[in-house]
């Protein structure tokens, strides 16, 4: 009995038709690319009249939908053990809501720019829309690699200029002003970030395994660059270490807690604190532009300095490394003062090689005339 030939049926999806029919148990969908049901019948006819000769070929595997490369990525940020996992997941939401129903080969670089102009439309920052499209473009390349995607199936990914990078800091005084309104079980947190540059994370999640007392050492294991790193202790941090010793809960692994329990947040302590000291607004991520450009000043190399602040990238390194008006000042006083050596060495340099001046020579008395003798 000769097989019944499948007459197929179409499928919308956005604005296109899909033509869909089965030929020897196998399935077919191709895209007509019209919306027009009356022109995507006529192509459906034309494929399946071509499919029943031996002239079609199965088009590649269909991309994969939006949703599955947002999967993949956060599924990527998971094996990777990537702290910012909850953030990537929040992006992921908004990107899901902007470009629902799009699959990865309809989504065009004016997509890319509509939803961008979206997102600013409803308020979001700059810098958080740069995320989000970063993690849009890491899908893209994943779903990429995986070969699930040709490379010009990938759009392109204007970024947004951000001008709204914080640039504030601790000045010494401002350091020791709101260490004297800080409770007790917050002040080594500010020693150390003060000091280190360490991030918050870090600093929270230190636990006593991490902290050699004997040898002032603290170990640092795989922090966000995914790299072991060794902090000395100087003076003043191993103070504070041997006071967070003494406040030490044998049942709690933290070294810096609240009456033994972990400390996950601390936001009304500090804002109350830097209230009280005159600082409001002060950022704990102050504290790590603080760190770096003590390190700077103080002479540090920068290889040196990025080994402590935990730094792999130094174009990430060189946005904390802020320079204030005061480093501005410093710089060209010290320009000034460089000018003023070389002009003075230059008046006497002349001074030196000028010959000294030879005494008039003697005038002889000229000779009597003959006449006279």
């Amino acid at each position: 009995m000769e097989e019944e030939k499948s007459k197929g049926h179409l499928w919308v999806r956005g604005k296109s038709h899909y033509a869909i029919w089965y030929r020897n148990g196998s399935r077919f969908c191709v895209n007509t690319h019209t919306s027009d049901e009356a022109s995507a019948r006529a192509a459906m006819e034309r494929l399946i009249a071509e499919c029943e000769e031996g002239c079609f070929k199965k088009p590649d595997k269909t991309p994969p939908t939006l949703v599955a490369m947002l999967n993949e990525a956060i599924r990527y940020y998971r094996r990777k053990g990537r702290k910012s996992l909850e953030h990537v997941e929040r992006h992921a939401r908004r990107i899901r809501v902007g470009l629902a129903g799009k699959r990865a080969d309809e989504i065009t670089t004016d997509y890319v720019n509509d939803y961008a102009e979206s997102r600013q439309d409803a308020g979001a920052a700059n810098a958080t829309i740069n995320r989000e499209l970063a993690f849009l473009r890491l899908a893209f390349n994943l779903a990429r690699r995986a070969g699930k995607l040709k490379p010009e199936m990938i759009p392109y990914f204007e970024m947004l200029p951000e001008n709204n990078r914080r640039t504030g800091f601790f000045e010494q005084e401002h350091y020791e002003a709101v260490l004297a309104q800080l409770p007790d079980y917050l002040k080594g947190v500010l020693t150390m970030g003060y000091w280190t540059g360490m991030r918050k994370s870090e600093m929270l999640g230190l636990k006593w395994e991490q902290v050699d007392l004997f040898n002032r050492l603290v170990f640092l294991e795989r922090t966000k660059n995914g790299e072991d790193r060794t902090l000395p202790l100087n003076e003043e941090l191993y103070e504070m270490m041997m006071g967070q010793a003494r406040m030490r809960v044998e049942s709690c692994r933290f070294v810096f807690h609240r009456d033994g329990e972990h400390i996950q947040s601390f936001a009304k302590a500090w804002n109350t604190a830097c209230e009280k000291a005159g600082h409001a607004g002060k950022l704990v991520h102050d504290l790590r532009r603080t760190g770096v450009r003590n390190l700077i000043r103080a002479g540090v190399p920068q290889s040196v300095a990025m080994k402590i602040s935990g730094h792999r990238d130094a174009r990430i390194f060189a946005r904390y490394n802020i320079v204030d008006t005061n480093d501005v000042a410093e710089a060209m006083r010290k320009l000034s003062q460089y000018e003023q050596e070389k002009r003075l060495a230059r008046a006497k340099k002349v001074f030196d090689v000028q010959p000294a001046s030879e005494p008039p020579a003697e005038q002889e008395t000229p000779a009597l005339p003959e006449r006279l003798n």
